[in-house]
């Protein structure tokens, strides 16, 4: 919740009233988002829209799948399921056109799965979630020598694996 403050940009002064995020679900919180990054982006201060759905995605595996959310600092996995199953998250927020683009490089493969999550970057609606097996996505991944790294496009993603949208999805809606 904010104080009760001025802000000064340039000769606008603005009030901020209580803001009671709170009472809001994730993703209306994260509509707010969108909208704070578009103008972020028209002001050419940011050029990307994935600030926090990282962690969302990772929150809304954690939420679907149970088991333990792993601590930032752990090395290739970020949820271990009730079975044990490590499972890597990766998230984008892509529109249909742009889906060339890849997800973050996987610099190892030491875990079992991989749930890939694409929201809406107008809606803050999930477009779509996928879970593929580490040997698919290193198959179906390129090297990039630079950064030592796999990369893999949300269009070859799409083409692998099985399809969760509807499991992540429900659990989004009831954040």
């Amino acid at each position: 919740m904010f104080d009760h403050r001025w802000c000064n940009s340039g000769s606008l002064e603005l009030k901020l009233t209580e803001f009671e995020g709170e009472r809001l679900s994730i993703k209306a919180l994260l509509q707010i988002q969108v909208q704070v990054l578009a103008e972020l982006k028209a002001r050419k201060i940011v050029r990307g829209n994935n600030a926090p759905i990282g962690d969302v995605a990772e929150y809304l595996v954690f939420q679907s799948r149970g088991g333990v959310l792993e601590p930032n600092s752990t090395k290739s996995h970020d949820v271990t399921d009730s079975s044990g199953r490590k499972i890597q998250v990766k998230a984008r927020s892509l529109l249909e056109k742009d889906y060339g683009q890849t997800f973050s490089a996987f610099r190892t493969f030491k875990f079992d799965t991989t749930i890939f999550i694409v929201f809406d970057p107008l809606t803050s609606e999930i477009s779509w979630a996928r879970e593929v097996e580490a040997e698919q996505i290193k198959d179906n991944s390129y090297f990039q020598e630079l950064t030592n790294s796999y990369r893999i496009t949300a269009a070859k993603v799409l083409e692998l694996g099985n399809d969760v949208t509807k499991e992540i999805a429900e659990t989004y809606s009831n954040l």
